[in-house]
C-alpha cells in the first residue's frame, strides 16, 4: 500500500519510466541480440563509409551508429553461411558472440527510452490532456514488439524513436517558429531520411503544410519558415543522391529500390533480355529466366545483379520491366495493398507474439488504413468550416505518407516497415476518441 501510494505520487513521466525502466531490463536480460540476414550489411556499409565511399547498398546513419558503438566497445563479427555460389544476403547469420552487439542493444533501449519523454510531450501539446498523453505512452511501452525492436541490429528502433523526435520538433516548429526549432526540423528530417530511405515522404509532409499555412494570411510567416525547412532538407538529400550519382552512375539514395524492383519484375515475370543494353545483363536475365526460386533465392539473384553489373544499368531493366503509372503497376500496387491490409501490426517479435500484451487482439495493418480514411473525412469536413486543425494534418501526412511508401516501394514485410508510424497512430487514435466523446456531449 505504501509502495503503491509513493508510485501514485509521482509524476505523470516519472510513472511512465517506472514502468518503462525495469521492463526494458527484464527484457534484456531474457532476449539478448537479434539479427537476421540483413545485419552484416551494416557493418559493411561501415567499413566502406570509413574507407571514403558511399555504400551502395545502405544509408550512412545506422552504419555509423553501429560503427561507433564498434570502435568504442570492441570489434565484432558474423558467422555466415551463403548459399552454394553466394556471396549476398546469406541464408542464416550468427554473431561471434561480442559484447559490442549488447552494447548496441542498450544504447537503442537508451534511445527508446528518452523517446517516451519526448511522446508524452507531443501528446500532451496535441491532445491538451495529460491524461490522454499518459495513456498513449503506455500504449507505447506495452504494445507488441515496439519495444521488441531494440534487441534488433537494425533500423527498426531508431526509425520509430526518430519518427518521435521529428514529429515533436515539426509541432514545436508549427507553432512556434524559430531559429532553433528550425534547425531541430531540418536535422531530424535528413537523420531520418539518411536513416532509412523511405522517410522520404517527410519532405512532401513538411511542404504541404506550409502550403496550408500559405493559405491562412496571418500564417505567412510560418509558411516561409516552412518552406525553407523543406528547401534545406531537400537540398540535403538531393547533394547525397548527386553524390551517390556520381560514384555509382545512378540517381538515388541506395541500390534497395532497383533489388525490389527487380524482385518484383522477376515475381512476374516481367523481365527481359532485351530490356537492357548491357550484353552481360542480358546474359544473366536470360539464364535466370524460367528457373523456380524461393524468396531468399530471389533476392539474392536481385542483389547479384546490382552487385555485379551497373547499378545504372540494373535500374533502367527494372524500369522498363515495369514503368511506374503503367497498368501493371497499378495492378502490383493494388495487390500489395490487400496483401499490406492483412499483416498484423506486431512486425518480428523476440519471442513468440503470446508474450505480449495486445498480441490476441489481432491488429491488422487495417486499422491504419481505416483512420487514414475516417481523419480525412473529418479534416475535409473541418476545411469546409475554416476550422482546420494543422498539427492533426501533419500527424496525418507521416502516416499515410509511410504507408504510401510502403505499398508502393516495398514487395513485403509490411508489417515491419509499418513499425515507425505506429506511435502517430496512437495519438490520432487519441485524438479521434476525443473527438468522438465531444461530438456526443455536443448532441446530448
Amino acid at each position: 500500500m505504501k509502495l503503491r501510494s509513493k508510485f501514485a505520487a509521482l509524476s505523470p513521466l516519472a510513472q511512465l519510466y517506472c514502468i518503462a525502466v525495469p521492463l526494458a531490463v527484464v527484457m534484456i536480460l531474457a532476449f539478448g541480440v537479434r539479427i537476421i540476414t540483413d545485419s552484416p550489411s551494416y557493418f559493411d556499409a561501415w567499413k566502406t563509409l570509413v574507407g571514403g565511399k558511399l555504400d551502395y547498398f545502405r544509408t550512412p546513419i545506422y552504419p555509423i551508429f553501429v560503427g561507433l558503438i564498434q570502435q568504442i566497445a570492441g570489434e565484432c563479427g558474423f558467422i555466415c553461411e551463403y548459399d552454394p555460389g553466394s556471396t549476398i544476403f546469406p541464408k542464416s547469420v550468427e554473431t561471434d558472440g561480442a559484447l559490442t552487439f549488447l552494447v548496441i542493444v542498450i544504447a537503442q533501449y537508451i534511445v527508446y527510452l528518452i523517446s517516451i519523454a519526448y511522446l508524452f510531450k507531443m501528446g500532451k501539446r496535441l491532445l491538451r490532456s495529460e491524461k490522454s498523453a499518459f495513456w498513449v505512452c503506455i500504449t507505447y511501452i506495452l504494445f507488441a514488439s515496439i519495444a521488441g525492436w531494440n534487441h534488433w541490429i537494425l533500423t527498426e528502433s531508431l526509425s520509430i524513436s526518430g519518427t518521435i523526435f521529428f514529429a515533436y520538433n515539426a509541432l514545436v516548429f508549427l507553432d512556434n517558429p524559430g531559429i532553433k526549432t528550425f534547425l531541430y526540423t531540418v536535422v531530424w528530417a535528413l537523420l531520418l531520411i539518411f536513416l532509412r530511405p523511405s522517410f522520404l515522404f517527410v519532405l512532401p509532409a513538411l511542404f504541404i503544410v506550409a502550403c496550408l499555412l500559405l493559405f491562412r494570411r496571418e500564417n505567412r510567416r510560418k509558411a516561409l519558415a516552412f518552406f525553407g525547412a523543406a528547401l534545406i532538407a531537400t537540398a540535403g538529400v538531393l547533394a547525397y543522391m548527386f553524390a551517390f550519382q556520381q560514384t555509382y552512375k545512378t540517381f538515388g539514395l541506395t541500390a534497395v529500390d532497383a533489388i525490389n524492383k527487380y524482385y518484383v519484375a522477376r515475381t512476374h515475370n516481367e523481365l527481359k533480355p532485351e530490356q537492357t543494353d548491357n550484353a552481360a545483363l542480358a546474359a544473366f536475365v536470360a539464364n535466370n529466366a524460367g528457373m523456380e526460386k524461393d524468396y531468399h533465392e530471389m533476392y539474392c539473384e536481385a542483389a547479384a545483379a546490382v552487385n555485379q553489373y551497373d547499378l545504372g544499368d540494373v535500374q533502367k531493366l527494372v524500369n522498363a520491366a515495369n514503368p511506374v503509372f503503367s497498368p501493371s503497376w497499378f495492378k502490383q500496387v493494388f495487390f500489395r495493398f490487400g496483401e499490406s491490409a492483412n499483416d498484423m501490426m506486431i512486425g518480428l517479435p523476440v519471442a513468440d507474439a503470446s508474450v505480449y500484451p495486445f498480441s490476441g487482439l489481432g491488429l491488422t495493418i487495417r486499422l491504419i488504413y481505416f483512420l487514414i480514411l475516417i481523419d480525412a473525412i473529418l479534416f475535409l469536413r473541418d476545411a469546409k468550416h475554416r476550422r482546420l486543425l494543422l498539427p492533426q494534418v501533419f500527424l496525418w501526412l507521416l502516416m499515410a505518407g509511410n504507408m504510401a511508401v510502403v505499398i508502393i516501394g516495398a514487395p513485403d514485410s509490411f508489417d515491419r516497415l509499418c513499425m515507425p508510424i505506429l506511435p502517430i497512430f496512437f495519438i490520432l487514435v487519441a485524438d479521434l476518441i476525443q473527438r468522438i466523446a465531444r461530438h456526443v456531449r455536443w448532441v446530448k
